[in-house]
């Protein structure tokens, strides 16, 4: 079974119901929906449509809104441009809603004159474009081309040197986080994150309104610079090759990302790895071999998730993405101990020992010493799956919860199956209960050995208590 989960990203080549529900049965585990590229009506319409097309198929399938954050673009151009940006031409940028054209690009961003000073770095358009600050004057920012080019219209700015001034939240963001609390959806994406205080900002709304786990995506160098006290905040993190690479320079970022997974395995939170995974399908029915050491790379360094953006979102081949993503996880997998730099599996990660955290490393070394075919984890939160999953067993984690909300949200979490269960009056309904549905799935056969384990229950019989089980055996109460 493939522990590693899928993020894939919808969009309109994945609007039919029938390919979306395609995507889904070909391994897609959490459906990313980009707040950037489309309305908050249309957000609307993609959670009720994953939800009714999951539904269907009888899938547990996460949902992850991410959102667009305080992206700062370049303008229209007049005639729709492209712009011929010449290396050492000077050239102005201007804020405001007119069109650029000549040596004029403008920006919708009013701050962007406050955001950099002399001598720092402007990147255009995923950094293709470079422009070096001349001088900040009261009509824009005065630049020189050091890396020239076309220019299209509303395509990104990347200023590495930037201060925190912009708001971590925008009125677009607020407008798409109403949509996403109305419609409760698993995982908010924020992007941008600067700081600790970008999450907390986030987590203070979300508290007013529904709580729904933060994912930080780690896109800035400040960020990367307090991973610590952003991961002490965050519910997750993703780590977003694209505009870290063109921040950061892309030669730092295998470094850079396997430190992220360790330093998020360290917090007990759960890491996704974005951006350019299988960048070529977008027009190719294969990946480049190139592509493929990625994606098995990333699995080496330990992520619980790895994300296909256009891919599935635009590209010609979304099914075929999620297959393809899919076999090479499972592949990587089978050599993860032989090629991993550690044993990944090592409670010794653990900063914070607690009742739950001895019972899932007890869970852990009885189902390595029994070759336990699952550990069997009952759970109200999804916290004492979180703790299993971050310990990497080889065995996979079938997890009971009562909750639907937290059965959605364990579609992130590597090596985690959700299944529903009711409550509970005694532990022995509890393993019942467990029985019926690991056997009518067919995860398992009847006398397989599984370790059950239980955290801070609210049945005092079950709480953090780790049992040797028989699928199936006729349990006796005492």
């Amino acid at each position: 079974m493939r522990k590693t989960k899928i993020v894939a990203t919808v969009g309109p080549a994945c609007e039919n119901p029938s390919t979306l529900a395609a995507l889904i049965l070909a391994g897609a585990d959490v459906l990313r929906i980009n707040a950037s590229h489309t309305t908050p009506a249309r957000l609307e319409e993609w959670i009720l449509l994953i939800r009714k097309v999951s539904g269907s198929l009888r899938k547990t399938v996460g949902i992850l809104v991410d959102l667009q954050g305080p992206r700062v673009r370049t303008g229209l151009l007049r005639g729709g441009g492209p712009l011929l940006l010449k290396k050492g031409k000077p050239v102005w940028i201007v804020p405001g809603a007119g069109a650029g054209n000549g040596s004029v690009i403008t920006t919708p961003c009013r701050e962007f004159p406050r955001m950099v000073k002399k001598g720092d770095l402007v990147l255009l358009d995923n950094g293709l474009l470079q422009l070096k600050v001349l001088s900040v004057e009261k009509g824009g920012v005065r630049c020189r081309v050091m890396q020239g080019g076309l220019l299209k219209e509303n395509k990104g700015i990347n200023l590495p040197h930037a201060p925190a001034t912009l708001p971590s939240l925008t009125k677009k963001d607020l407008t798409d986080l109403g949509v996403a609390v109305r419609h409760p959806v698993d995982y908010i994406a924020l992007s941008f994150v600067r700081n600790p205080e970008d999450v907390l900002a986030l987590k203070r709304w979300l508290r007013r309104h529904r709580e729904i786990p933060v994912i930080a995506k780690i896109e800035k160098p400040s960020a990367v610079r307090q991973i610590r006290p952003i991961l002490a905040e965050a519910d997750g993190i993703m780590v977003a090759r694209g505009d870290l690479g063109i921040e950061m320079g892309a030669e730092k970022i295998p470094a850079v990302q396997k430190g992220l997974i360790e330093q998020a395995h360290r917090a007990e939170v759960p890491v996704i790895t974005a951006t350019e995974m299988l960048e070529t399908m977008m027009e190719k029915p294969r990946p480049s071999r190139a592509e493929v050491s990625d994606v098995a790379n990333a699995v080496f360094d330990g992520t619980d998730a790895v994300m296909l953006s256009g891919e599935t979102a635009v590209g010609k081949y979304p099914v075929q993405s999620v297959r393809t993503m899919s076999g090479i996880l499972q592949e990587a997998e089978r050599h993860l101990k032989k090629f991993s730099a550690e044993d990944p599996r090592q409670p010794a990660r653990r900063t914070t020992p607690s009742p739950v955290h001895a019972i899932t490393g007890a869970a852990l070394k009885a189902a390595e010493s029994l070759r336990a075919k699952a550990i069997v984890v009952f759970t109200l939160s999804g916290r004492t799956a979180l703790l299993v999953s971050i310990l990497k067993p080889a065995c996979p984690i079938i997890s009971m919860t009562s909750s639907l909300a937290v059965r959605t949200r364990l579609t992130l979490l590597r090596g985690v199956i959700p299944l529903p269960m009711r409550r509970s009056a005694s532990t022995d309904e509890m393993i019942r209960q467990a029985n019926q549905a690991i056997l009518q799935t067919g995860l398992l056969k009847r006398g397989d050995p599984v370790v059950v384990v239980s955290g801070k229950q609210a049945l005092p019989g079950a709480r953090y208590m780790a049992k040797i089980h028989l699928l199936g055996e006729r349990l006796i109460s005492r």
